[in-house]
């Protein structure tokens, strides 16, 4: 008597084996998609931003979900400063496609070492975008005279006194202590026209929750003043400084304040530096 294959046998093989490959082909279409590869697809957003945050800054993280995840793909890493001090590969940062330096919203800036320093040097000159907060990268790890800034050479400000940007147990306390208070919260637009600006009114306020903002008192030095901000002394100081040309082809940002305190300029200034 003929052998009859069991009814239906043959369909359920062939489901047991297109499973496996319709999970596949869904998992390498996430990866492709969290990684930026379907840019060039329509429908599927620009390319990946891969940022590394060096600071432990739960406040800028916070205002990355809240504001730019929603219209931005954004990936990010945090590093506090014992992940840093473990860092001893000068490719490591070439991963990332930004870079953000913070010192969080409570001043709580990190020193860093001299070797990470100079691999934060080595990806301002791979042509890739950088944001700076407050004080972040001014102070080196066992140097009392060192200044990163400095060392670094891209950051487009200078402190005006440096004393104000030293970090000591004996002056420092949390809430950018010891900057000075701004007790008119107005920001002043100073060109309108600037790409990354157009949506700006020339005037812009900060919520009336916020009070007074801690900043840092800085000269721009080989960049330029996009945003000032009021005093209560009635003059006005640099808020946000973009870098100018010079020998570095990295697009560096610069606020002088807590970008969670003006999420909107922030989205703004990260979608100018990476675009």
């Amino acid at each position: 008597m003929p052998y009859l294959p069991e009814s239906g046998g043959g369909w359920k093989r062939k489901f047991e084996i297109i499973i496996p490959v319709i999970l596949l082909i869904v998992i390498l279409f996430i990866v492709a998609w969290k990684m930026g590869w379907l840019a060039f697809i329509p429908g599927f957003g620009g390319t990946t931003i891969n940022a590394v945050i060096i600071g432990n800054d739960a406040q800028l993280v916070s205002t990355i979900e809240t504001y730019l995840r929603p219209s931005m793909n954004i990936n990010y890493d945090v590093l506090d400063a014992n992940e840093l001090k473990n860092i001893r590969d000068s490719a490591y940062f070439g991963k990332y496609s930004l870079l953000i330096m913070t010192e969080g919203v409570d001043g709580d800036t990190i020193p860093l070492e001299s070797n990470t320093l100079d691999y934060l040097k080595d990806f301002a000159g791979s042509n890739k975008p950088i944001l700076i907060v407050g004080r972040s990268g001014y102070l080196v790890s066992g140097s009392a005279n060192e200044r990163g800034w400095s060392k670094l050479g891209f950051v487009p400000v200078v402190c005006k006194e440096d004393s104000d940007c030293i970090k000591t147990a004996s002056t420092w306390s949390s809430s950018w202590t010891p900057f000075t208070t701004a007790g008119n919260t107005t920001l002043y637009v100073r060109n309108t026209q600037h790409s990354m600006l157009t949506s700006f009114q020339p005037t812009l306020s900060f919520d009336a929750g916020i009070g007074s903002i801690g900043y840092v008192d800085i000269n721009p030095v080989g960049g330029t003043s996009l945003i000032d901000m009021g005093t209560s002394t009635g003059t006005t100081v640099s808020a946000v400084v973009e870098s100018g040309t010079g020998l570095v082809s990295s697009k560096v940002m610069y606020f002088a304040f807590h970008p969670s305190k003006q999420p909107a300029l922030f989205k703004a200034a990260v979608d100018y530096i990476t675009g």
